[in-house]
């Protein structure tokens, strides 16, 4: 009841700024099965998008925009660098693990599916975990075990489910990795990974807040910087709102960067603050507003992260190895000074008003429109008989090509294809060991 109270709230604050700036709201209205001509789907489909002026936002809660017109940049797929352990995964277990094969925390976990939404959640380090995080469903029984694909990258393995073990890197030092992310949700979307140091995730730098705090700070600024790189790329910049894409000072920019933590980061077993920049794409956006992004109680924004750390600093509160890994729930109550909802859902609101600003989706740049299940041309020449310039709708199943196009144009050029440059030896130091370790050591010394 509370996660449906805080998405409603912030429903109704995106009707109202929508309806501030004068953008129609398309009203959702029970459809008869059968129509009686194509025609009249596609002006039902074309009324599901409002447009503004000079754009539209992309999408509303029942359709978006999808195969924008730009054509898709040329990107070479030239992989820069070489593994530093040549062969796969099994490989890299058996030869060079050796008797060590039983401690393999940082590089092997073990995952089991929820029954109801299929979200996977790893138990290796959470063996009490019985019902999905996401929906609250049982988890089924099976247990499977999973490379940790970050730490396999940090290791300088060559391949990992028979592809090569490579990422899109923007950025790379013996500390730090800035990639993209593979199915990206804005147009500026990359994961700042930690490198020199096994840290599961975000829960485990309350061992040490002051340490903590000084981690997210250095990936918060190492993300950052990487994005300010990025807004050089003229062709990318055009495609955002022409009365904001050149007026943005360094300091608007990082007022509208959306940094987290998710929690469980299923095969991702390292930390890795997730950044974005909008405008969302348009099939994301829409499932911003459906509420099925920064999913509630697992989306851990940075804002949160580090009030909680600070408070834990004022008030000398050090988790011990086991305290770390309490349910989300209550982690939650736990810190209840720190109101988890009330920041979730303005923060939402934050998300949707940097889009909003930003964004500048025209639906005459876009072919076509998804809607329920259906997709159709955006342009009278769906009726056109000439069939090269027809533009027939598109097949469910062509969606996801639709949405990999997006992506492309609207994803800024500068990351890079490649391993590793400053790949690490097995094992990577654990920080929670180290910490122990520190306080064993103030306890002899005192």
């Amino acid at each position: 009841m509370a996660n449906q109270t805080n998405f409603d709230e912030f429903l109704n604050w995106v009707q109202t700024f929508q309806q501030e700036r004068k953008a129609p709201i398309y009203q959702p209205k029970k459809y008869k099965s059968t129509l009686t001509s194509q025609e009249e789907e596609v002006q039902r489909l074309r009324g599901v998008l409002y447009a503004r002026e000079e754009g539209s936002f992309g999408a509303t809660e029942n359709g978006y925009l999808a195969g924008i017109s730009e054509p898709a940049p040329f990107r070479s797929d030239e992989i820069m660098g070489k593994p530093a352990k040549v062969g796969n995964f099994q490989n890299f277990l058996t030869q060079e693990l050796g008797s060590r094969k039983n401690d393999v925390q940082s590089i092997i976990d073990c995952e089991k599916i929820c029954s109801n939404c299929e979200a996977a959640h790893r138990v290796c380090l959470y063996p009490n975990l019985q019902h999905c995080e996401k929906c609250g469903y049982k988890l089924k029984d099976e247990t499977r075990e999973i490379a940790n694909e970050f730490t396999c990258y940090i290791y300088g393995i060559e391949t990992f489910a028979n592809k090569k073990l490579t990422m899109a890197v923007r950025y790379e030092d013996e500390h730090h990795i800035v990639t993209d992310e593979q199915e990206g949700s804005c147009m500026f979307h990359t994961n700042v990974i930690l490198a020199d140091t096994f840290i599961p995730d975000w829960r485990t730098l309350l061992m040490n807040p002051v340490e903590g705090l000084k981690i997210v700070k250095e990936m918060f600024e190492r993300g950052y910087q990487t994005l300010l790189k990025s807004w050089n790329d003229d062709r990318w910049r055009n495609l955002m709102h022409p009365q904001q894409k050149d007026s943005l000072t360094d300091s608007d920019i990082r007022e509208h960067l959306i940094a987290g933590f998710s929690i469980p980061p299923s095969c991702r077993n390292q930390i890795h603050l997730i950044m974005m920049c909008p405008p969302f794409l348009p099939k994301h956006y829409q499932q911003l507003i459906l509420n099925n992004l920064f999913t509630y109680r697992r989306w851990f924004p940075i804002e949160y992260v580090m009030k909680i750390l600070t408070l834990s600093i004022r008030r000398n509160i050090r988790l011990n190895a086991e305290d770390i890994n309490m349910p989300i729930d209550s982690l939650i109550a736990f810190f209840d000074d720190i109101p988890y909802d009330a920041i979730h859902s303005k923060l939402l609101q934050k998300y949707a008003r940097s889009h909003n600003l930003l964004t500048h989706f025209p639906i005459t740049n876009f072919r076509y429109i998804i809607a329920d299940d259906k997709i159709v041309p955006t342009k009278s020449s769906v009726f056109d008989t000439n069939e090269e310039n027809s533009d027939e709708s598109k097949l469910p199943m062509d969606r996801n090509l639709l949405w990999e196009h997006d992506r492309t144009v609207l994803t800024s050029d500068g990351a890079i294809e490649r391993f590793y440059s400053y790949a690490k030896p097995y094992p990577l130091p654990t920080w929670s060991k180290i910490q122990l370790e520190k306080d064993t050591q103030k306890e002899k010394g005192k």
